[in-house]
Parts: C-alpha cells; sequence; structure tokens
C-alpha cells in the first residue's frame, strides 16, 4: 500500500485534509470520505506508535553513550593512575641500580633533576606569597526575570518566550 510509505507530516497533512473535505463535502461521498478518513487515522496511530518506540529508542542510547562515557572516564583515571606508578617503579629502580640513563630498544630513559613546593602548612604562610583569586561572574536571574515580566514588568532585553515540549512516559 502506497500509504505505508507516506511520513508522519504527509498523513497528517492528508488527514487535515480529509477533515475538511469531510466538513464540505465536494466531490467524494460522504461515505469515500469517511473511509478514508478512517484509513489515515488508523495510518496516523501507526506511524506515532513508531515514531515514539524510535524516540524510546534514541534517549535509551543517549543514556547508554553517557553511561559508557562515565565508564571510560574511570577506565582513564586507572590508567592514568598505573602510569604515573609504573613510572615511579622504573624511576626508583634505576635509581637503586645508579643509572642515570638507559637506551633500549623502545626508547631512551633518563632522569633529570626538578624542584617543586611542598605546602606543608598554608595556613601560616606569609600573605605576601598569597595569591588571591576572585572570580565574579555575572547571569541573568531568568527566575527573577519571568516573575518580573509575568507580572506586566518590562525587563530591557527580555521577553517570555512560549514553548511546547513533547513529554514522553
Amino acid at each position: 500500500m502506497k500509504d505505508e510509505s507516506l511520513s508522519l507530516y504527509g498523513i497528517t497533512t492528508e488527514l487535515l485534509e480529509q477533515i475538511d473535505s469531510l466538513m464540505s463535502i465536494d466531490g467524494q461521498t460522504e461515505e469515500e470520505s469517511q473511509e478514508r478518513y478512517n484509513e489515515l487515522a488508523e495510518l496516523f496511530h501507526k506511524k506515532i506508535s513508531a515514531c515514539t518506540g524510535y524516540l524510546i529508542a534514541k534517549k535509551s542510547r543517549q543514556q547508554l553513550i553517557k553511561s559508557r562515557i562515565e565508564d571510560l572516564k574511570v577506565m582513564l583515571a586507572k590508567e592514568e593512575k598505573f602510569e604515573e606508578n609504573f613510572s615511579k617503579y622504573i624511576l626508583m629502580n634505576m635509581i637503586r641500580m645508579w643509572q642515570m640513563s638507559i637506551d633500549t630498544p623502545n626508547g631512551k630513559l633518563s632522569i633529570r633533576k626538578s624542584s617543586s613546593v611542598d605546602i606543608v602548612d598554608e595556613s601560616v604562610i606569609p600573605e605576601e606569597y598569597l595569591n588571591t583569586r576572585t572570580i565574579v561572574e555575572t547571569k541573568p536571574d531568568k527566575n527573577k526575570i519571568k516573575e518580573a515580566l509575568s507580572n506586566s514588568i518590562e525587563v530591557p532585553g527580555c521577553i517570555i518566550k512560549i514553548n511546547d515540549n513533547l513529554n514522553l512516559k
């Protein structure tokens, strides 16, 4: 049946045309219009059902991807920790053997000296050695703006927008 290939939009458009046709019977008999309307209504429900299933599958896939991202973050953290510990293990053994540099077929390992500061007690550090960071972020308060606009108070640069949202349970 050619109707099976109609998109949801196409079915909806033709269904609305049939409703108009039923209201002003022109050319078709009322029985033909009613029959076509019933066919399209059934097709509409089948198509909506298929679209709902597709939407559920997409939402499930999103959740799966989010879950996989979290799993991969955990795996990455473990790999980074392993690499850090394994590097320390190699370093320790090179130091024990007094080897400051080793050439291998896989690469050259060498030990270099570096320095870093460890903070033992931050509370006793003189102020001249402290950095003060102040992060100021200004964002529009949408709840406050919505309340003002709802109470007919004009807020420059803002309007209330009415949205249609699809709810799937």
